[in-house]
């Protein structure tokens, strides 16, 4: 139980991550004029894909022993929760509403559920997801595991 620690906290982490766009903190679902849907609702979608991967990941190294599989697959969670920081916020731009019809973002107005609780929960969650990412590989530096069996 000690030894997996690090990835039940993954694990938990991507469980909540899919759930929070359409379960706990719900993003705008209603269509648009043009029947399309707002941006925050393609967020949704990539954490809800992104919060599943990262429950593969836990899982995988919670099964395999593989020192270097687990770095791997630390850097994967690493990236996977910056990415459900980044694109809704469009450090990065995701689509383009006129070009594509769709796109990775927010709603312009800061009232909105996206922004006033669904956000900051992502927001949260990857924080979390970082330090236990960097804390994971830490810790397996530390062990003395031997190579991946074939």
């Amino acid at each position: 139980m000690k030894k997996n620690m690090v990835q039940i906290v993954e694990v938990v982490c991507g469980v909540l991550l899919m759930l929070a766009p359409f379960h706990l903190f719900k993003v705008c679902t209603a269509v648009m004029d043009n029947g399309m849907h707002m941006g925050c609702f393609y967020s949704g979608k990539l954490v809800v894909g992104m919060g599943a991967l990262i429950v593969v990941c836990g899982i995988v190294m919670m099964v395999k022993s593989c020192k270097t599989l687990h770095y791997v697959l630390q850097g994967v969670v690493l990236v996977a929760s910056l990415a459900c920081y980044v694109l809704p916020h469009r450090m990065i731009e995701v689509g383009h509403m006129m070009e594509d019809g769709w796109q990775i973002g927010l709603c312009g107005h800061e009232e909105m559920a996206c922004n006033v609780v669904f956000m900051p929960f992502v927001t949260k969650m990857v924080v979390v997801l970082v330090v236990v990412s960097l804390l994971g590989c830490v810790f397996m530096s530390l062990q003395d595991q031997g190579a991946c069996k074939k």
